[in-house]
């Protein structure tokens, strides 16, 4: 595990070394005219194991022999150093990326040794102009004041931004299928079979995702993900003075992934959410006799829920995605449960021993939380199946703490 982690870093580090070099080196290519040789072709990697490329790659190729030029155009490529602060910038939306230009072989051979990722290459039907605009395009994009862009997973990816070339050097004579290209789903069921093979992962995406993901994704914002586009671009038309054309000559697998998927870790977060639940209720059974181990049970389930809307609420606010806002995990997950959960610590519920607000809180957050669960298919955001036992755990607690702190208060005043 420890050698695949440092392939990667190694993976990634060259990559950006790669990149950033191909990147100054395009300050001549504007000049370049293709040769009758020339081919342009869509490249897409598959999705591989490591988290950033669950949802694969797109690039564009161009091999000019006449012109000794054989390079991968990569928006896929962050313009800052994998550091410390890669994840903060990347979860706050202020991520720059950039058009990267690195030797195809040599990307290749990186994507099938290190990552053992399936490479497609897709080599379009152009003509030597229309070829030369592609190339002319990819390399004013790559100039230093033209390279840099704020990444957005869903608005403004590696291929988005190849999907936007094809429209704007194509226009409307580029014909994608109807049944691929426009919007017919929502944004999440776009990604879910991405991480089906990873639980976990997913069902944190699905937490912190808003109910802008539940919302159809029209036309001209659809085609966001590798595999969609390349499916479109299979079945594409261009059209010529004889009549629509296939827009893709041929296609063809340069590398297949030797590894087999690894299985899904089993039990998923719905089973072992499922067994907090049963834990709970045994405990509300032996609530007198384990009422140590309950105490600890109720710090646990209020702080961990807090944390999570916490965490939806912190990317609500201050993340820079439109996709994070809106999440209403937020009105059944209360952040302030991350303090409450300590006064779940105390041996004795009474109101005297804790702030006066603590009971109502509880009972407003139980009817709430409540409230949530039962209208939770009418709502507008999709909340994951997985949730439906943490809810419940915390309304069974929450009931369970009004029910001894009313029980204390009545044996106080007798």
């Amino acid at each position: 595990m420890l050698l695949f982690e440092r392939k990667q870093a190694v993976f990634l580090l060259l990559l950006f070394i790669f990149s950033s070099f191909g990147v100054q080196a395009q300050q001549w290519a504007v000049k370049i005219r293709l040769s009758d040789k020339a081919v342009v072709s869509m490249v897409t990697i598959f999705p591989g194991e490591a988290l950033y490329s669950m949802y694969g790659h797109t690039a564009i190729r161009v091999d000019d022999p006449e012109n000794d030029i054989d390079l991968l155009y990569n928006y896929g490529q962050a313009s800052v150093p994998f550091d410390s602060g890669f994840v903060p910038r990347f979860v706050s939306g202020d991520l720059p990326f950039i058009l990267g230009v690195i030797d195809s072989l040599r990307a290749f051979k990186f994507y099938m040794k290190y990552e053992d990722r399936s490479i497609y290459e897709q080599v379009l039907d152009l003509s030597r102009e229309e070829k030369q605009a592609v190339f002319s395009y990819l390399a004013e994009n790559a100039t230093e004041e033209n390279r840099t862009y704020i990444y957005d997973f869903f608005f403004d990816n590696c291929t988005t931004r190849v999907r936007d070339l094809l429209y704007d050097v194509f226009g409307v004579g580029l014909m994608m299928p109807e049944s691929t290209a426009a919007g017919s789903t929502s944004y999440r069921e776009d990604i879910s079979p991405c991480l089906m093979g990873v639980p976990y992962v997913m069902f944190g995406i699905n937490l912190m995702l808003g109910r802008l993901t539940d919302t159809e994704v029209p036309k001209e914002r659809s085609l966001y993900l590798p595999l969609q586009l390349m499916d479109a671009v299979e079945e594409a038309r261009l059209i010529r003075d004889d009549g629509p054309a296939a827009f893709v000559q041929s296609s063809y697998y340069i590398y297949t992934r030797q590894r087999s998927d690894p299985a899904p870790f089993f039990p998923g977060p719905g089973a072992v959410l499922w067994l907090l639940f049963l834990a709970g209720l045994l405990l509300a059974v032996f609530n007198r006799r384990l009422s140590a181990a309950g105490r600890i049970f109720d710090f646990s389930v209020f702080f961990l829920t807090g944390a999570i809307g916490g965490a939806a609420a912190l990317l609500w606010i201050f993340s820079g995605y439109e996709m994070t806002t809106w999440n209403l995990n937020v009105f059944w997950a209360w952040p302030t449960h991350i303090a409450a959960a300590f006064f779940f610590l105390r041996k004795r519920p009474g109101a005297e021993h804790g702030p006066a607000v603590f009971f109502p809180y509880l009972v407003l957050n139980t009817a709430v939380s409540g409230c949530v669960l039962i209208i939770s298919p009418l709502l507008l955001q999709n909340l994951p199946a997985a949730v439906i036992p943490l809810m419940l755990t915390v309304i069974m607690r929450g009931v369970l703490k009004i029910v001894c702190i009313k029980k204390a208060k009545y044996a106080h005043n007798a």
